[in-house]
């Protein structure tokens, strides 16, 4: 198999990568590349790891690093035409490394009109493949695939209704980040969390609740995006939003379908807020933020912490789906987290990660995880050992393997 996973990196992750590494700005694309697949952020680099060891070739292509992606151009004697350099840039890799299947993540970035056209200009393309890890999703763009991993069960019933071939895909570990990590810290003695708070329509609603019951009762480190946000900032990229989110509900009162809505330019990501945005950064956890961590900072944080804390957001419902869970325990760390009605087919509660059905809980057992280094590192290494034998990307290769075979009537060798 010719495997290429197409993606694009949230914008905050990109400025701290070069602003890590301003050396790799002006460096060639093999020296970036490299560069950004050890950094490992979120899939980026799980791929060709794991798809390499099992015999297929592999390129991954961020089409939104755009130093990575003019080394590229620059050396291939690529001019980017059309509204869209960067998508000019990313068809013309497809193009030269001619996949046979095309893995597509961050859905909200690839039209259906430029992926059929894609397979137009790509004829050696038979199988394109979509991931969906929420559920803010253009459908038609999805139906324009061959075949959809989903994270959640309910996102892959979810597809089915919308007529998708879907298929349960849980997220992994890139087990190719323990040979980057340094030697561990000494564990910080603090509860550490590592994500987002977004705030509205009950997307981090448990998040926030539960961080408002931990801070001042036991140490606390938030390593979010909101952090460093002034109260002025804030305020005036609030409005902003609020005036976007207006201008699509007189657009849609006008007739204006939610799918056109979604491909305007600056006003599209508008259309998949289901309320009127809040302020980003809730005023009783703001002590306690310090900078977002991405990439191999992340892990290092994770591999250090003396307990890491995860709750799910609102569109994971009640299961144990997110990516955190498999990077926390696959470095070395110890994991606390909410309970979800799947987790035991996951980690052994109380064994491999430790689980909370509430604030007062979660905070009980924080206190007693921070008073007993012994149990607590019993724990964590049993996590980590569950999660490299189970929950590592080598372990979905034969999955995804089944799923393009199925989409294209046939195996890809």
């Amino acid at each position: 198999m010719r495997l290429l996973f197409l993606t694009q990196v949230a914008p905050a992750y990109r400025t701290d990568f070069y602003d890590r590494h301003p050396d790799l700005v002006s460096a060639s694309f093999a020296d970036q590349y490299a560069a950004v697949m050890r950094d490992a952020f979120a899939w980026v680099g799980a791929w060709s790891g794991a798809m390499g060891r099992a015999g297929h070739d592999v390129l991954e292509v961020v089409a939104n690093a755009s130093p990575m992606q003019r080394a590229w151009a620059r050396e291939h004697g690529v001019r980017p035409t059309g509204p869209s350099a960067r998508l000019s840039v990313a068809e013309a890799q497809i193009r030269a490394f001619r996949p046979d299947v095309v893995l597509v993540d961050d859905m909200r970035n690839f039209s259906a009109d430029w992926l059929r056209a894609l397979r137009e200009r790509v004829p050696e393309i038979r199988c394109i493949v979509a991931h969906v890890g929420s559920p803010w999703h253009d459908v038609d763009t999805i139906r324009a695939c061959d075949a959809v991993l989903c994270v959640s069960r309910a996102y892959t019933e979810m597809m089915r209704r919308h007529g998708c071939r879907s298929h349960f895909f849980r997220h992994a570990f890139n087990r190719d980040i323990l040979r980057n990590l340094p030697g561990v810290a000494r564990p910080s003695g603090a509860i550490t969390f590592c994500g987002n708070f977004l705030r509205g329509a009950g997307a981090h609603d448990a998040r926030e609740q539960l961080f408002e019951h931990l801070v001042g009762r036991v140490p606390v480190e938030i390593h979010a995006p909101q952090y460093g946000k002034s109260r002025l900032a804030d305020f005036a990229d609030t409005m902003a939003r609020r005036a976007l989110y207006a201008s699509c509900g007189v657009l849609a009162a006008a007739g204006v379908s939610r799918t056109a809505l979604r491909r305007l330019p600056v006003i599209g990501k508008a259309a998949t807020w289901s309320s009127l945005p809040l302020f980003q950064t809730n005023a009783r956890l703001r002590p306690y933020m310090r900078p977002a961590l991405y990439g191999s900072p992340m892990y290092n944080a994770l591999a250090s912490a003396s307990v890491t804390v995860h709750v799910h957001g609102s569109a994971a419902g009640d299961e144990a789906v997110a990516m955190r869970l498999f990077e926390a325990t696959g470095v070395g760390g110890c994991l606390l987290t909410d309970r979800q009605s799947d987790l035991a087919t996951v980690f052994a509660p109380d064994t491999e990660v430790v689980a909370f059905g509430s604030p007062a809980e979660a905070l009980e057992r924080a206190q007693w995880l921070l008073e007993h280094e012994e149990a607590r590192n019993e724990i964590a290494a049993a996590g980590q050992r569950r999660t490299l034998r189970e929950h590592t990307f080598d372990d979905r290769v034969a999955q995804f393997e089944e799923v393009t075979a199925l989409a294209v009537g046939g195996r890809i060798a």
